[in-house]
């Protein structure tokens, strides 16, 4: 009964706006296996020596679905979550992370305006994920919840930066639905560090006035 009663307060809480991301996540996850660029899609690029630190990344659209799906099904993510999604992010950020030393030391001679934007880009939102994990504490608060889900998607922009830059002009339909899904990650992390800020904010008024009392 306390499940069938559980599952029922999660399905009441059911908004088209988490319709709308849990479907953008699902669609992130079918982007692995679509043409990205060259007829490749991230699935072919994770057999390539080259490519491979590319399209690992990708691969984060899996526990991002499949923590939209939970939270709709169950209300919120079971108890380690928030640990195990900083920890798949700091995987992934590692191997981008790889990645751009090799491409840096590359362009060390110098390069177009592109090729610097290319890694300029996400090398910023890689400063924003670092304030993100620095600032963002796992624990119980259902706030935490899209919090865990918001580092793995940050993580996710990153590299979707990088690619979506980089082959904008070999770009296939892959391509098209990973910058609708970064689209739908970016408004998602941007949303959940709104709410954190303004959560904080009601935290220390009521802090403030009772200690003036």
């Amino acid at each position: 009964m306390a499940s069938t009663s559980s599952a029922g307060a999660a399905h009441a809480r059911w908004s088209p706006l988490d319709i709308a991301a849990a479907l953008a996540s699902v669609a992130g996850v079918a982007a692995i296996w679509l043409p990205f660029a060259w007829s490749t899609s991230p699935a072919k690029a994770l057999r390539d020596g080259d490519l491979w630190y590319l399209a690992a990344p990708f691969l984060l659209a899996i526990p991002i679905a499949a923590a939209r799906i939970w939270v709709l099904v169950k209300g919120g993510v079971p108890p380690g979550a928030q640990w195990v999604s900083r920890a798949l992010a700091g995987c992934a950020m590692a191997v981008f992370a790889v990645f751009i030393v090799s491409a840096l030391r590359d362009n060390a001679q110098g390069g177009d305006l592109e090729s610097w934007l290319t890694l300029l880009v996400p090398l910023a939102i890689a400063a924003g994920w670092v304030v993100l994990v620095l600032r963002w504490r796992p624990g119980p608060a259902a706030a935490q919840t899209a919090e865990a889900i918001a580092l793995m998607e940050a993580t996710f922009l990153v590299n979707a930066a990088f690619c979506l830059l980089g082959f904008v002009r070999e770009r296939e339909v892959g391509w098209y639905v990973t910058l609708a899904v970064s689209a739908a990650f970016a408004a998602h992390v941007i949303g959940t560090m709104k709410g954190r800020r303004l959560s904080s904010h009601q935290n220390v008024w009521p802090e403030r006035l009772s200690s003036r009392h």
